[in-house]
């Protein structure tokens, strides 16, 4: 019986000072997760700082501190995003959960941080050292494929993908889609007579166009704005990029849809109003 596994590591200062204070990582938790608080500590002491569980939005926030740990999660979303908080950049991984599965530790996402503390590993109590030459700056996202039983001659795979974009500096990652990452939550309200204020954030994986489209209370479309261009180096920002979206009373639902440079992939993100 095995698995396989997948790991990223880096979080050291582009300037070659130390490291990264502002490199967080997000990991969407489970509803009905088998660990008692959503997640387990796997290495490291019990009340790491840098695991930070959202009880509210079932999200785990890793805030790198040079700390030694290790998170085991069930996450089923299928995504796990670090980011660079100073550029503003992410990169996200995404693969695919098995509900019902053996998972190693129980667990389809672990989360490792080098620094100062102790583990418990090799049957004792180890000293991390305090040199990065010796203990560098690292972190590793694992995505654990289920256990697999397999006869000789027999093979497996374990599938999954890598994507960047940007969002701006100082953001989170609320939601990964197929499409991107949603920073800010969309949102739209009515700020004149026929008027609407667009709000939300988001990092897109490809290059394209978006646009909004208003619909009514059956879903027929009213009408539809201009294309904007979108690309992964920049964060979308629906008050820049979509000011004061002209909007018939009937209008209840509002959609955000991107495609990419052939028009050949699309997805939406929907508000209501």
């Amino acid at each position: 019986m095995g698995y396989l596994d997948q790991h990223s590591t880096g979080c050291k200062n582009p300037n070659g000072t130390g490291f990264n204070p502002n490199f967080w990582a997000y990991i969407p938790g489970n509803l009905h997760s088998h660990f008692s608080n959503g997640y387990k500590i796997l290495f490291g002491g019990k009340t790491n700082s840098q695991f930070q569980y959202d009880t509210q939005s079932h999200m785990m926030r890793v805030h790198y501190e040079r700390q030694v740990g290790k998170v085991g999660m069930d996450s089923p979303a299928g995504w796990v995003a670090n980011v660079d908080g100073n550029s503003g950049y992410i990169f996200v991984q995404i693969f695919r959960y098995q509900t019902g599965c053996d998972y190693p530790d129980g667990a389809s996402v672990e989360y490792w941080t080098n620094g100062s503390g102790e583990i418990f590993a090799w049957g004792k109590q180890v000293i991390q050292p305090e040199s990065p030459t010796e203990n560098p700056y690292v972190v590793e996202t694992e995505l654990l494929s289920p256990r697999k039983n397999l006869q000789p001659g027999q093979s497996t795979s374990f599938d999954y993908e890598w994507r960047v974009a940007r969002v701006g500096r100082g953001f989170p990652v609320l939601d990964c889609t197929a499409a991107g990452c949603t920073a800010e939550a969309f949102l739209a309200k009515r700020v004149n007579p026929g008027v609407l204020g667009l709000s939300g954030r988001f990092g897109v994986f490809y290059a394209g166009t978006a646009r909004v489209r208003l619909l009514d209370a059956s879903g027929r479309q009213l009408s539809e704005t201009a294309p904007v261009r979108i690309s992964p180096d920049s964060p979308l920002v629906m008050q820049t990029d979509f000011p004061n979206v002209s909007a018939p009373e009937t209008t209840r639902v509002i959609e955000l849809v991107v495609c990419n440079a052939k028009a050949k992939r699309s997805a939406r993100c929907r508000t209501h109003r």
